[in-house]
């Protein structure tokens, strides 16, 4: 089973070879049919006519011939593809189209993913990500939170969380 799948599966590439060598049998099949005839005393077309007569489909005996020495699925295959790049060829501006259009889609698709695997599906890139905070600071008159000057935010740094909770509790009671 499995030479016969191969030998299927090299009929199917060589194709045009194959074909060639069975035309050439057919013609001679056919002229020693007419051959004969002629020697029963018939005339050349007469000979020609009872030949092909006699062989049968010719069509019918190639197209069995390739059915058997190659894999329809691949032949299919084959056609479906040459046809699909000739129509291509044929219509270059949509061809250009499409081309484009996947190229935007999959880039964009692809920044996407870039984008969520980097933010959401990936820990942060620190020692220890769980501790990482947001610090901002709120301003006393409309209570929105705002953007940390960048000296304050190394005071934060340097005196650490619990010595801004003391500064601020001695600021209410008058110390400092």
């Amino acid at each position: 089973m499995l030479r016969e799948v191969l030998s299927k599966l090299l009929g199917t590439f060589r194709r045009r070879r194959l074909d060639e060598e069975f035309d050439d049998e057919i013609r001679a099949h056919l002229e020693l049919l007419e051959e004969r005839f002629i020697a029963r005393g018939m005339d050349l077309a007469a000979a020609r006519f009872a030949a092909r007569r006699q062989f049968g489909g010719v069509t019918q005996v190639k197209h069995d011939f390739q059915e058997r020495r190659s894999l329809p699925v691949i032949d299919a295959l084959t056609l479906d593809i040459r046809y699909a790049f000739r129509q291509i060829g044929n219509a270059k501006g949509f061809t250009a189209l499409a081309a484009l259009t996947l190229a935007l889609g999959i880039g964009a698709g692809t920044a996407v993913f870039a984008v969520l695997d980097s933010a959401v599906l990936r820990q942060l890139p620190y020692f220890e990500p769980d501790r990482v905070m947001a610090v901002r600071s709120i301003d006393r008159r409309d209570k929105q939170p705002s953007l940390l000057s960048y000296p304050n935010f190394f005071d934060f740094r340097t005196e650490g969380p619990g010595s801004l909770a003391a500064d601020r509790a001695g600021r209410a009671g008058g110390q400092r």
